[in-house]
């Protein structure tokens, strides 16, 4: 049987986009050299759902009072107790997100000239890869993003 809150069933809490970009290029990229900016979406929403307990409505300052010094263990904790879900157990894509970047690579077709010659082009087709951004290995094996 579903359960219901405030008159609606309940669900298990959505996934919001969040857009990354470095600030500047800097040689050890951490979490402060990154700005942030939401896709449309109010980024407290999916926590919030968490708190909200079906049997005793929540309203969302007191959900945000609850999650206010949370960390991300306690976190874990309520997605697990409240929906059966295991962080550690999700696909990357959820628990890492998914980064869309160019990436070059080398095209080889042949020339329209004499329909022969092989001529070698360096495309940048969209990738998506589903991987932390916020340690070195990504820009180290990626440092054409920070490029330009």
């Amino acid at each position: 049987m579903a359960q219901v809150c405030r008159g609606r069933p309940v669900q298990a809490p959505g996934w919001i986009g969040v857009s990354v970009w470095p600030r500047n290029p800097c040689g050890r990229c951490n979490r402060s050299c990154f700005g942030t900016s939401p896709l449309g979406l109010n980024r407290t929403s999916p926590c919030l759902t968490l708190v909200q307990d079906p049997t005793r409505p929540t309203t969302e300052r007191e959900a945000e009072k609850i999650l206010k010094d949370t960390d991300a263990a306690a976190k874990n904790e309520l997605l697990f107790s409240r929906f059966g879900i295991n962080y550690a157990h999700l696909p990357e894509m959820f628990r890492k997100g998914s980064v869309l970047f160019r990436r070059p690579t080398q095209v080889t077709s042949t020339s329209s000239r004499d329909g022969v010659t092989p001529v070698v082009r360096t495309r940048h087709p969209v990738v998506v890869e589903h991987r932390d951004i916020i340690g070195d290995a990504f820009w180290e094996e990626n440092p054409h993003v920070l490029e330009g």
